[in-house]
């Protein structure tokens, strides 16, 4: 990378599709000389702390490898750039249920880049990138650890080849034209399972097996161009962008699971049965659209304004009104740059989840897939660990789980977000900030149950729907949203007298009626008809308290230490009983008397260091030697707990304990080092 940039908030109108952030990266170009670098870094397994939870020593060996080169390409007007990574991880994750043991995970990565440049004229260049990656994982997210055992371990591959080539053009004195045109091949998902068997699924215990197979194709072409001229103290710029995606989508479910109660040990009353039957074979896709404009104004010599107008548009939803104007300003208050106020305010539509359309084509009423739930007393319940082998005769009259529909309109969410800042130059290259952010986001997606039990005579409104028989109709509506609200000081020490150190502490609020993650389940039990109040509460990542600080120490011998510093509140923790309590077919219900969230996970801090130092070889060749150690005091900082309450008045033993494995919780302390060779 040349560049790479992370914007989090009132960002201007060429950027769009997100209101959460934009990743603006840009690569680097060969020069009129050859210059290049190797590296080689290492995390040897002996010495690296066990994971969180884990009471045994589990295996951790991390290798990459790589390196870059670029130079001039056949003739002075043309250049090139290319580089490749590689990574091998052999990493264990651990099991604390039934008995404590080890699964090791296999991964491998590569990652390669081509980049070619050619000059016309000084006003008129063109360059091609060609990229590409693959890897291989079979224990991605640590899938294998905590209650899952090796048996429900899974194959997972991703791939992608894509290119861009870019065509820059300087019109006149001071306008600049830049045309883009970029196609990607890739496979975002493919999962098999590594020994297909029957899933046996013990609440707060043990799960075993797993029997599903997945791949997704993915295609995209995408064609932009942007103007970029000045007219007096107006900068402006202009541009379209076109992007058509296209999905061939595969899915499997060989055999069933039995899911038993919270309290069972084998097959019993409180036991139910899953099964999903026909092969998903799909394609779907989606248009994506949209226009900017912008204005950077230099109103005064002490106040300058952005200006921004911007439109999106998705072909899978019905909005077509999604009109983005944007406005900030910086103003220096005494002009002579030592204090600034900085504002904000616009709006930011998101994508709607894509990912979404995949359900209602394997999950809808003619969908090619079909999902049965059985009670252990309903007729045609399987013998156990058996599947069943189709449908059989008897279960004509057994009701479908649920199917997945869309809503009425299909709308993209989007926020309203407000900022206003202050930056102030103390002394000796001290510089103090203050920001306060708020967003509000509306048209969120949430699922609401149009077939839910009522509360009174447990009966359901529709026992059929178009000619299906169902219990459950998972309607997506864009009826949520959600609200932020933060208070960001910083301090900054600016690189002077070999030290530099940048601190943030941020006061925040993050609120939500529902957490969509895509799954018909999503929400619940927030779609029963309660009141929005009731379930108003933490978002799943809310952390009222958050301290980052880094630094960068110059020492002697030409060598470095740097340090990142991070200490935060706890996330919250949602209770759950983790049975089908009120017999509506959700298994996520909560215990009576609590809310959404209302637990919380013990506080999060981590400190990070790192040593360097450059060796001058010969005349133009430099080795750089550096030490990393990460949570360097092995704090066990969890992301979730066990969030099983229990149905009982009293919670289980086992609430609020820690799970294992990377998706639960931070890594322990780790040793890596490098070498690398500049030239």
């Amino acid at each position: 990378m040349q560049e790479f940039k992370v914007l989090t908030n009132q960002y201007s109108a060429e950027y769009g599709g997100s209101s959460a952030g934009i990743i603006s990266t840009v690569t680097k170009a060969g020069t009129d000389e050859f210059h290049g670098q190797g590296f080689f870094f290492l995390r040897p397994s002996g010495i690296q702390a066990a994971p969180p939870v884990s009471t045994l020593r589990v295996p951790n060996q991390f290798m990459q490898m790589g390196g870059a080169f670029g130079g001039p390409l056949f003739t002075n007007r043309a250049t090139f750039f290319a580089s490749y990574e590689a990574t091998r991880q052999e990493r264990g994750a651990f099991i604390q249920s039934p008995a404590p043991q080890t699964f090791v995970g296999s991964f491998r990565n590569q990652i390669g880049l081509v980049r070619a440049d050619y000059r016309f004229s000084d006003t008129h260049t063109i360059f091609l990138r060609v990229n590409g990656n693959r890897d291989t994982n079979n224990n991605a997210n640590d899938r294998v650890s905590g209650f899952n055992q090796p048996s429900t371990a899974q194959l997972s591959r991703t791939q992608a080849v894509g290119f861009q080539l870019t065509d820059r053009t300087i019109w006149g004195s001071n306008a600049l034209n830049e045309v883009r045109f970029s196609y990607t091949n890739w496979i975002p998902s493919s999962t098999s399972a590594a020994a297909p068997q029957v899933t046996v699924t013990i609440p707060n215990f043990s799960t075993e097996g797993n029997s599903s197979y997945s791949w997704i194709r993915a295609q995209s072409w995408q064609v932009a161009d942007q103007l970029a001229f000045q007219r007096g103290g107006h900068d402006f710029k202009i541009g379209f962008d076109y992007t058509r995606q296209k999905i061939r989508d595969y899915s499997a479910t060989l055999f069933g699971e039995y899911r038993l109660g919270t309290n069972e040990r084998t097959v019993g009353p409180r036991t139910e049965y899953t099964q999903t039957f026909g092969t998903g074979d799909i394609r779907y896709g989606q248009t994506l659209a949209s226009l900017f404009l912008q204005d950077n104004w230099r109103a005064t010599k002490r106040l300058t304004l952005n200006l921004g107008l911007r439109y999106d548009y998705q072909s899978i939803t019905d909005d077509m009104n999604n009109v983005a104007p944007r406005l900030g300003f910086a103003f220096d208050v005494a002009g002579d740059g030592k204090t600034i106020v900085r504002g904000g305010a616009g709006v930011f539509y998101d994508q709607y989840y894509m990912y979404i359309t995949r359900r209602f084509l394997l999950q809808g009423v003619d969908s090619q897939t079909v999902t049965y739930r059985l009670r252990f007393t309903d007729p045609g319940f399987p013998t156990f660990p058996n599947s069943l082998a189709a449908p059989p005769a008897g279960l004509v009259a057994v009701n479908r789980d649920f199917i997945y529909l869309p809503g009425e309109r299909l709308l993209n969410p989007y926020s309203m977000q407000f900022s206003l800042g202050v930056q102030r130059q103390l002394f000796n290259d001290w510089t103090f900030t203050a920001d306060v952010l708020h967003s509000r986001t509306l048209k969120l997606m949430r699922v609401n149950d149009i077939n839910a039990i009522t509360p009174f005579n447990r009966t359901r409104p529709y026992p059929t729907f178009a000619g299906v028989r169902v219990n459950k109709i998972a309607v997506i509506e864009n009826t949520s949203s959600s609200s932020y609200d933060a208070l960001d000081l910083g301090l900054v020490k600016r690189f002077a007298q070999r030290f530099q150190l940048e601190a943030h502490y941020v006061y925040s609020s993050a609120l939500n009626y529902y957490m969509f993650f895509g799954e018909p389940d999503t929400g619940i039990p927030a779609n029963f008809g309660l009141s929005d109040q009731i379930e108003r509460g933490p978002s799943d990542f809310h952390q009222r308290h958050r301290f980052v600080a880094h630094g960068l120490l110059e020492l002697p011998f030409q060598s470095q230490l740097s340090f990142i510093a991070t200490v935060a509140s706890g996330l919250p923790v949602n209770p759950l009983t983790g049975e089908d309590t009120n017999g509506d077919g959700y298994r996520v219900d909560r215990p009576a008397g609590f809310s959404r969230n209302s637990f919380r996970a013990p506080m999060q801090a981590t400190f990070d260091a790192s040593l360097s130092k450059r060796i001058a070889l010969i005349e133009g060749l430099q080795l750089e030697l550096r030490a990393d150690a990460f949570n360097i005091f092995n704090r066990s900082n969890f992301i979730k707990l066990n969030n099983i309450y229990g149905t009982g008045r009293q919670p289980l033993a086992t609430f609020l304990t820690p799970i294992a494995g990377i998706a639960n919780s931070d890594p322990g302390r780790q040793f890596q080092f490098a070498a690398r060779v500049i030239f």
